[in-house]
């Protein structure tokens, strides 16, 4: 599994966005209401601006040339926030999911983070099921949100 960090201009600039609006979709199809292309280019714009602000990474994951992931993830007074995690549909129960944790986890550390904080929509039945897999995580459902913590 090679994980890498992308920023635009990259050569990988371009097949990131394109997973992560692929994820996107899957996850959340109803947010693409004026169109995938319109979609990208202001998704483009809002992860280009955050970048500017600092402290946070977006991560291309792939295993022998196929992609079957990315994160997106920023660390915000010592806490590490976990905004977008995707692993490809080809590539889920294979172990990927885990490595990109434990990947993502030391990247925060790297970036100061003490802890983490990942939000999942209650509806979404399988990012609930992969991040209450793990052990290390407390879950917090009192919100609207269901709150995974470390």
């Amino acid at each position: 599994m090679e994980v890498q960090q992308i920023a635009p201009g990259d050569k990988q600039w371009t097949v990131f966005l394109d997973a992560m609006i692929d994820y996107i979709i899957e996850t959340w199809p109803e947010v693409v209401e004026t169109g995938e292309l319109e979609f990208k280019l202001a998704y483009e714009k809002e992860l280009i601006k955050r970048l500017e602000e600092g402290g946070r990474g977006l991560f291309l994951v792939s295993d022998s040339g196929d992609i079957v992931g990315v994160m997106n993830a920023y660390v915000n007074n010592d806490t590490l926030h976990i905004a977008e995690f995707g692993v490809t549909q080809k590539a889920r129960r294979k172990g990927y999911g885990g490595k990109m944790k434990e990947f993502i986890v030391q990247w925060g550390i790297s970036m100061g983070a003490k802890r983490a904080s990942i939000e999942v929509d209650k509806d979404k039945i399988i990012a609930n099921s992969f991040w209450s897999s793990f052990d290390d995580l407390e879950k917090d459902t009192s919100g609207c949100r269901n709150l995974y913590l470390k």
